[in-house]
């Protein structure tokens, strides 16, 4: 008998430039390689704030962008999320700080749910029921503010949310509240 050699296809594979949405001027941001176009939409991967808006001040935050539809060999994205780094929060909590977490969804106004994670650090010390009203009025706030913007999230809301909140907290001088927002866009909403 004779021996059948098993014969393999191999696919070309080509190079996919990823390209920023609009926010970001529709900047190249990086590469990747599929052996077909539709193997690349869908993808997801995480790329540095500060490298897509050439601000040092933004290392500490990656943008999450899922490849949308490909033109010829070029794959157009849109941002899923936005985060803080773990290491960057670490250092942001202090002694005699205090730290709130909260996490709810919102619509903004261009009809997209978005998960808000917002992080709140006061300055100083504070009791349990001021911060009850800290996180009641924070969310609130950034509900409505939410609602009459469209998803273009780059930070805009730290400036706002600090001046209305800061009002609860006991401040002398630097001390009050910071206010950082991160977002998530459910997969199955989109």
């Amino acid at each position: 008998m004779a021996e059948q050699k098993a014969s393999t296809k191999v696919k070309k594979k080509t190079w996919f430039a990823l390209i920023a949405p609009k926010i970001f001027n529709e900047q190249q941001i990086g590469e990747t390689v599929a052996s077909e176009p539709k193997s690349v939409v869908r993808r997801t991967f995480l790329q540095n704030l500060m490298s897509l808006t050439n601000d040092i001040k933004k290392q500490n935050v990656n943008v999450k962008f899922e490849v949308e539809k490909v033109e010829s060999t070029r794959a157009m994205t849109r941002i899923v999320g936005y985060e803080i780094m773990p290491s960057s929060i670490k250092r942001m909590v202090r002694r005699n700080n205090i730290k709130m977490d909260m996490s709810f969804a919102a619509k903004t106004a261009d009809n997209k749910s978005v998960r808000m994670k917002p992080l709140l650090l006061t300055r100083t010390d504070t009791k349990r029921s001021i911060g009850t009203k800290i996180r009641k009025l924070a969310q609130e706030h950034i509900i409505k503010y939410v609602q009459k913007a469209p998803f273009d999230l780059r930070g805009q809301m730290r400036g706002d949310e600090g001046d209305v909140l800061g009002v609860l907290t006991p401040h002398d001088g630097e001390q009050g509240l910071e206010l950082y927002v991160m977002c998530e866009i459910p997969s199955n909403v989109i």
